[in-house]
């Protein structure tokens, strides 16, 4: 009977707690319905100035939705959002509202790894996700150039189509993940034979990689040679080093010293 009586003493503060809830849901849809919008708060990711609050401001207003003032529940946020990530430099966007009023919107920059001058001399970005994007007229990415026998053409927002272009984001991404490299390789250069060689932006060498094969092996060979040879030899000593034959460094040296 007491065993009885527990049961259903918890059924009934599991009813009593999920009407508590829908009644506490229904009040608060009541109340969002009746929320106007007050503000537009605007949050981009990165330090990267590809997207400006003025350009999100101004996709908004292009969208021909007024915000300001208007219920929360009638604001087109998929209108919106397609909208924002029509901007070649939008990886993504997401847009929301709470109920103090405020329209919320984040945009998700794309992320340039490489900036390419291909052999028309049209020059684009390459994305970390391997798409092409344009250049900016407001922001400069401080990234690595390619440079060279690259046919790779721009016309839009697109994947890669060449062998040469997809090894340069491989190449790229390596670079990107290491910070000594990353600082140090300035342009990739793409030779008529198809080679990736580096230049580099302390010591006036290059650094022939060839293809994208092993590159853990060919840099860590590459750094192992800075650190060991160099400061003995000096920064001036090669104008090339050569690491595109596995287990080989083959040097040139600087004929002007």
């Amino acid at each position: 009977m007491i065993e009885n009586l527990k049961k259903i003493g918890i059924v009934l503060v599991w009813v009593i707690g999920v009407a508590t809830l829908v009644a506490m849901l229904s009040f608060s849809g009541r109340k969002q319905k009746q929320v106007q919008c007050s503000n537009m708060i605007i949050e981009i990711s990165d330090d990267a100035a590809f997207v400006l609050p003025s350009d999100v401001k101004r996709a908004v207003d292009k969208s021909n939705q007024q915000y300001l003032n208007k219920r929360l529940t009638s604001i087109r946020i998929d209108s919106l959002e397609k909208k924002l990530k029509t901007n070649s430099f939008v990886a993504d966007a997401e847009v929301f509202v709470d109920l103090k009023g405020n329209l919320q919107i984040e945009v998700e920059q794309r992320k340039p790894i490489l900036r390419v001058v291909n052999s028309s001399l049209q020059q684009f970005y390459i994305d970390d996700k391997g798409y092409k994007m344009p250049l900016s007229y407001q922001y400069t990415s401080r990234i690595p150039v390619a440079v060279g026998a690259i046919n790779e053409l721009y016309t839009r927002v697109d994947t890669l189509r060449g062998r040469t272009a997809k090894d340069l984001v491989t190449l790229a991404t390596f670079i990107a993940n290491k910070p000594f490299w990353a600082a140090q390789v300035d342009q990739i250069y793409v030779t008529n034979a198809g080679d990736f060689e580096l230049i580099t932006r302390v010591g006036n060498h290059r650094i022939v990689i060839g293809d994208v094969t092993n590159l853990e092996k060919k840099f860590n060979a590459v750094f192992l040679f800075y650190k060991k040879a160099l400061p003995k030899l000096g920064w001036s000593m090669y104008n090339r080093i050569n690491v595109k034959y596995e287990g080989q460094i083959i040097c040139t040296k600087n004929s002007s010293l």
